[in-house]
């Protein structure tokens, strides 16, 4: 009972109309290998048969689920989960992707064993509707190789992140104003504050890429990236460079100009060629 209570991680999966990969996300948390945490599920006022779904889980003590009764947006719901978490220790996830087994384990060893690092992510497989693999992502892993690049690259895919919640609640949590890009701004105030990132190199998440993807919303989301970033620049006072401003601006004008697999696939191509190569 101990462990119900105050778990070593809390899982924050907050969805709205997730109802075609819900079953399959969910399946993914109860499968880890790592059983010690309590899985948060947020409906934000989903119109499909999202709630249905969660029924079929809800004998097992380990999920808390929340119904909101209007569409919130995910940034206030993924500070809601942040408060309610019982653990020290918070795992991301969203309810379309899938979580493989050992991911939880070697997340939690891999903090257990870096008290420095407040937030881990990992490699990613990119999967379709239809759950198959049609490219993948690596990140660094060195903080210092992460800190040194982090303004011009985002160095975390974020629903395979776990984090320490003391850090975030420092630093202020998810900032609405910067809603699809709350992660990337969440990752410069920890960085810029002080704090480490690192990725395990391990493929631990398979993220989905589908037409209701935000991913699709790639003009709106380089926009908002563009000036979160010029932003963040202003507000540390940092020097960044001549590079780093041309990457900046270079991914600024890809993501107004492509979209879907052939915005990803020539990202995929300078970040292998301007930051770690694989």
């Amino acid at each position: 009972m101990n462990n119900i209570v105050k778990p070593k991680i809390s899982v924050v999966m907050p969805f709205y109309n997730a109802a075609n990969f819900l079953d399959e996300s969910i399946s993914s948390i109860l499968k880890q290998t790592f059983k010690d945490f309590e899985l948060i599920l947020i409906n934000d006022a989903s119109t499909d048969h999202s709630d249905k779904i969660v029924s079929n889980y809800l004998s097992d003590p380990r999920i808390i689920y929340v119904k909101n009764e209007t569409n919130q947006g995910i940034v206030k719901n993924l500070n809601k989960g942040i408060n309610i978490a019982k653990a020290e220790i918070i795992a991301r996830m969203d309810g379309d992707d899938i979580s493989l087994p050992k991911r939880f384990s070697k997340q939690y060893e891999f903090l257990k064993n870096h008290p420095d690092i407040s937030v881990v992510g990992s490699f990613v497989k990119i999967i379709d509707s239809e759950s198959k693999i049609i490219d993948q992502r690596t990140k660094p892993t060195n903080p210092a190789e992460i800190s040194k690049k982090i303004i011009s690259y985002s160095p975390l895919v974020h629903p395979s992140t776990m984090f320490r919640k003391r850090d975030v609640l420092e630093v202020g949590l998810y900032r609405e104003e910067y809603i699809y890009v709350e992660d990337i701004d969440l990752w410069y105030r920890l960085i810029f504050s002080g704090k480490e990132i690192s990725n395990i190199d391990d493929f631990l998440l398979h993220y989905r890429y589908h037409q209701g993807s935000t991913a699709h919303n790639a003009k709106a989301n380089a926009v908002r990236a563009y000036k979160l970033r010029r932003q963040t620049i202003k507000d540390f006072d940092l020097k960044i460079g001549l590079k780093n401003y041309i990457l900046i601006y270079s991914q600024f004008l890809v993501g107004v100009l492509f979209s879907g697999r052939t915005r990803q696939a020539i990202e995929g191509i300078y970040k292998k060629l301007f930051y770690h190569g694989k």
